[in-house]
């Protein structure tokens, strides 16, 4: 047997993780209760802790459970309890509808990194259920708590026009997170999102704070680069056509960073971007320091995958 802390043996049981398999939620109240009286004693955790909780979980609905894990995911003082409890409900196959509610308002309050990345991660498995509920609280959210929602949408399975028309809204957004957030979600989405493409061309479009104005390290240098390179990145995933072809040429003399999904952009329009073979070629030739500069040589090898991918398009279409 192990010893464990009781704050983690807590933690693990009502996660449904002890044994090995999952054993639900059941007696948490007296479990939880117990464990706060022996504060942070060890105690051991063996067979006999695992057979009484199972014995004690059996005749147990799904209905019951998803309503007992989802109050402790929202509840629970401890992050380990909240954390596991949400563990538990990703793999429990239920109708996730009567705790949407509680679990988009607890999205927007939980201040524990971990547990807002598996409510995110719950809520986009049950989009279906939970889309409506998180555009809705979409409408009267800070910032901060925004970024959230894009993200969970971001995730989603599947995603419908209104979600489109929110990345559309904040994608140019003042605050660069969120429209970084944007970005990030178009990129997880794809082709579901091609029709921001033209809002993608306007922004990617835009002069650029030069490093040579304030410095490389500027507060404005940086957002300019960063937003440049997410916008540039979701062309990428959303995918491109013609109409970008200029911005995406311009975005080859930028930082390796910018310029390499622009050139994997490029080589998926085949022989209609034979054009820029040449800024290609030239992104393909920059030196990488021997292969040090990862981001470079990263670059490069999209460059080169580009120029193979438009000279064969070119050469069959010349035949």
């Amino acid at each position: 047997m192990k010893r464990y802390q009781v704050g983690l043996v807590a933690a693990l049981v009502v996660g449904g993780l002890l044994g090995g398999g999952v054993i639900g939620l059941g007696r948490q109240v007296e479990f939880t209760g117990w464990a706060q009286q022996q504060g942070s004693q060890e105690v051991e955790a063996g067979d006999n802790l695992r057979n009484e909780l199972l014995r004690q979980l059996q005749g147990l609905s799904t209905e019951e459970r998803l309503q007992r894990a989802s109050e402790i995911a929202t509840s629970a003082t401890d992050r380990f309890v909240r954390r596991d409890a949400l563990q538990y409900l990703l793999g429990l196959e239920a109708d996730l509808q009567p705790v949407v509610p509680t679990l988009v308002e607890r999205l927007l309050s939980e201040p524990d990194p971990t547990a807002v990345a598996r409510l995110q991660q719950l809520l986009a498995q049950h989009s279906s259920v939970s889309e409506e509920a998180l555009l809705e609280a979409a409408a009267a959210v800070n910032q901060s708590q925004l970024r959230r929602i894009i993200a969970t949408l971001g995730q989603a399975e599947s995603i419908g026009p209104e979600t489109i028309e929110l990345f559309r809204t904040h994608l140019d957004s003042a605050d660069i997170q969120t429209a970084l957030a944007v970005c990030q979600s178009l990129e997880q989405q794809g082709q579901v999102a091609r029709e921001l493409l033209p809002d993608l061309i306007a922004i990617a479009g835009r002069p650029r704070v030069l490093m040579e104005a304030e410095g490389k390290n500027s507060h404005h240098f940086r957002h300019s680069r960063d937003k440049t390179r997410a916008v540039v990145r979701a062309m990428a995933a959303v995918g491109v056509d013609t109409r970008a072809i200029p911005v995406l040429s311009s975005a080859l003399s930028m930082e390796a960073s910018i310029a390499e999904p622009a050139a994997r952009a490029l080589g998926t329009l085949g022989a209609d971007a034979a054009t820029v073979l040449p800024l290609l070629k030239q992104l393909r030739d920059r030196d990488d320091h021997g292969g040090k500069d990862i981001k470079t040589r990263t670059a490069k090898i999209a460059a080169e995958e580009a120029i193979k991918a438009i000279e064969r398009a070119t050469a069959e279409r010349n035949r």
